[in-house]
């Protein structure tokens, strides 16, 4: 079918309106692909993010413990 449209393109519009209709869809193709590159980028950075902060809240967690335990040695210690 894409022979035959290319057929009639050519034969109404001429050769270069059939590269041009080329031309766009490589373009078009091109433009996705730019995209998709885009939001997988984006979604890699988010998971970094999350996965930033999930280390700082258990460091700061971990440190209200210690914290916590240390109080309580010396308040036993006293």
């Amino acid at each position: 079918h894409i022979a035959d449209v290319k057929d009639l393109i050519i034969g109404r519009f001429g050769y270069y309106a059939w590269q041009d209709i080329l031309k766009l869809q490589r373009d078009a193709q091109l433009e996705q692909k730019a995209r998709a590159a885009v939001k997988r980028r984006e979604a890699e950075e988010k998971a970094e993010l999350v996965g930033d902060m999930a280390v700082v809240g258990s460091s700061v967690l971990i440190g209200i413990l210690v914290l916590i335990i240390v109080a309580t040695v010396l308040l036993l210690i006293i």
